[in-house]
């Protein structure tokens, strides 16, 4: 392994005066082998080759390219720019971009991953995390964090702290752990697991195919968002329920029971099946086939068991209005 430092001054291939010297200083490049390289202060360019790379740029707007290889990238600066991708150029003219390796950001400030680059780790006061079209990793701090997979099929851990965590489209694994975290799985299959605190599910989209999953629920701490839209935007959930004026759902709109679901010409209302912990969306009342099935929870992961939940586990959340 090589460990490669560069200078106080602009490690970029470009010239800088130090009366009575003209003084060059090169861009910093790896090995073959896996390599450690520092830039200090300054703007400088970094590239790592192949192998296994850590790339610190140091203080300063840097630029780092680690080549092939499962790659670190350090960034402290919102002007650092990560690069992870190979043009490839085919005789007909064509030409694509090639991810190279498994590689990940650590950030100490508010990040939003390049193209190419799969995994981000957030450090220090970093709130803000968001993927790109891939499949990330994104792991929070042990402060509050606002963590956003976007595209792909992506992991967020939430950690310590009051997090907010949305999958995006794909089909997501949200872990908020420690702390009030609010879940939003969004399109696609996504699986929620708040850990310790008062945790809330949030559904601000829903299908009869793409159901989501809720691994853990404290009825007594825990509840469930239903997006309702607003200013004269009736969101996903806006149409046959009736809530309070503390938010959460009206008795007259929840049912519970086996084998329930809404279906069949049913009152309207938010159904959950205790046989097997679906729960359903029935917008209108006298219309059969019209229930959505947009989550489930696994009866055995309830504390207190389904039949602790209720009406008053279910609040009014607005995403679209």
């Amino acid at each position: 392994m090589a460990n490669i430092y560069g200078t106080n001054f602009n490690d970029n291939n470009s010239y800088t005066v130090s009366w009575p010297y003209f003084i060059y200083y090169p861009e910093l490049k790896g090995t073959a082998g896996d390599d450690y390289i520092y830039g200090y202060a300054g703007n400088d360019i970094l590239s790592g080759y192949s192998g296994n790379d850590t790339l610190d740029g140091g203080t300063g707007a840097d630029t780092m390219t680690g080549g092939s290889g499962d790659d670190v990238y350090l960034v402290d600066n919102s002007s650092d720019k990560v690069v992870e991708n190979d043009l490839v150029i085919l005789p007909n003219g064509l030409h694509f971009y090639l991810s190279q390796g498994n590689d990940i950001v650590k950030s100490s400030i508010s990040y939003t991953l390049p193209a190419y680059v799969e995994n981000l780790q957030l450090n220090d006061a970093a709130y803000f995390g968001n993927g790109n079209n891939l499949s990330n990793s994104i792991t929070g701090t042990s402060a509050a964090n606002y963590l956003s997979g976007l595209d792909g099929g992506d992991w967020l851990y939430g950690g310590a702290g009051d997090d907010r965590l949305a999958g995006g489209n794909g089909n997501d694994y949200l872990y908020g752990d420690y702390g009030n975290d609010v879940l939003i799985g969004g399109p696609g299959i996504d699986w929620l697991r708040g850990g310790g605190g008062n945790d809330q599910f949030d559904f601000e989209s829903y299908s009869g195919t793409n159901t989501d999953a809720i691994l853990d629920f404290y009825a007594p701490e825990d509840t469930i968002g239903l997006d309702v839209g607003g200013g004269g935007n009736p969101g996903i959930f806006g149409i046959g329920l009736t809530f309070n004026a503390d938010g959460h759902l009206s008795a007259g709109s929840y049912f519970e029971g086996s084998f329930f679901n809404g279906n069949a010409g049913q009152s309207s209302g938010i159904y959950v099946d205790t046989s097997n912990g679906y729960i359903w969306y029935n917008p209108t009342s006298g219309v059969a086939g019209d229930s959505y099935h947009f989550a489930t929870i696994d009866p055995a992961t309830i504390v207190g068991g389904i039949s602790s939940l209720s009406a008053n586990d279910f609040i009014a959340v607005h995403y679209h209005s």
